[in-house]
């Protein structure tokens, strides 16, 4: 399928982006009250991406963008009904995919190395990560095929149990509602191979630099 992946910007796209986050009821197995005003904002840091076919919206992802340093946080999937299987991210054509690989790239570019997700703590998306059916396995720029690894890592910076919200300020600025399942607070840091700087953590980086280092004086 030919889609199209951009920022979504005009009055047709934010209210066709409005109609599918307020269908969406469930999130992280619990019955929300989604509003039109969630995803209503003036903030530059604060981005819709969808996934567009003929012009007609089908997903999308919001990405919070932290002004101060280069993280950001990226939201809930939200798809429209009966496009597919949400869970299925070995399916080719899964809108979400080409999103998350636009976002990875576009903050990768920007020197935003890292980012942070919410996820649930459900036996489905156990089972999807052990028979390797997760999001950011089957993303271009979530895998490096090549050497079979995740090009980020990933850490659990909190488990937050089901009623409860997160003890500290900067994780309740990420998710400040109440779940009916446990969930993890994600941090995501692409490694320091896939960076534009060398990796001084790398032994053979270190002895190419004293070699250099060792040159230069004996000029």
């Amino acid at each position: 399928m030919n889609y199209i992946i951009r920022y979504i910007t005009t009055e047709k796209e934010i209210k066709e982006a409005k109609e599918i986050y307020t269908s969406n009821k469930k999130v992280m197995r619990t019955l929300m009250d989604r509003k039109d005003k969630d995803i209503e904002t003036n903030d530059e840091n604060i981005k819709l991406i969808g996934c567009f076919l003929n012009d007609i919206l089908l997903a999308f992802l919001k990405i919070s963008i932290s002004p101060n340093i280069p993280y950001y946080q990226i939201g809930n999937m939200n798809i429209k009904h009966g496009i597919l299987n949400r869970y299925d991210f070995t399916n080719s054509m899964h809108p979400i995919i080409p999103i998350m690989d636009f976002i990875l790239q576009e903050q990768e570019k920007q020197q935003r190395f890292t980012w942070f997700y919410n996820r649930s703590l459900t036996n489905a998306y156990h089972k999807l990560q052990l028979d390797g059916k997760d999001l950011l396995k089957n993303c271009l720029l979530g895998y490096d095929k090549i050497k079979q690894q995740y090009r980020y890592d990933r850490f659990v910076e909190a488990v937050i149990k089901a009623g409860e919200k997160p003890k500290h300020l900067a994780y309740q600025a990420m998710q400040n509602k109440v779940f009916d399942t446990d969930y993890m607070i994600v941090k995501c840091c692409l490694k320091n191979e896939y960076r534009d700087t060398p990796d001084y953590f790398d032994n053979k980086v270190i002895e190419n630099c004293l070699k250099t280092t060792k040159q230069i004086k004996d000029i």
